[in-house]
């Protein structure tokens, strides 16, 4: 085998391992973005959640301070029918102003203020 002959051999050989290191890389790289737009997927799908919790939360919370309010409506309005001694008109409307939700009427003292 002459000198000639080897370098181009080994050149073949070169050129073979070179093709498929290109093989190898390309596979690579479909498979890199597949991944990529997996975990691209995945971050969607985490802010969307995240986003819904927000809302969630902020619903509970609105809620829960609802609650709050109405508790403490009653609570005065039952201190207000026992220092009054008279049953109270309540009437029941919806929130314009964050929660306050109902009005107490006693009659006694309703009647005597329209006079004023």
């Amino acid at each position: 085998m002459s000198v000639s002959e080897a370098n181009t051999s080994e050149h073949e050989v070169l050129r073979q391992r070179i093709t498929e290191l290109e093989s190898e890389n390309s596979k690579t790289n479909a498979d890199k973005a597949v991944i990529e737009n997996l975990f691209n997927g995945l971050r969607v799908n985490v802010m969307n959640e995240y986003t819904r919790r927000d809302a969630e939360k902020a619903e509970y919370k609105k809620e829960l301070e609802s609650k709050k309010n109405r508790k403490f409506q009653e609570k005065c309005i039952l201190i207000a029918q026992v220092l009054l001694g008279e049953e109270p008109n309540v009437e029941y409307r919806p929130s314009f102003m964050r929660g306050l939700e109902l009005d107490a009427f006693f009659r006694h003292h309703h009647d005597s203020s329209e006079d004023i």
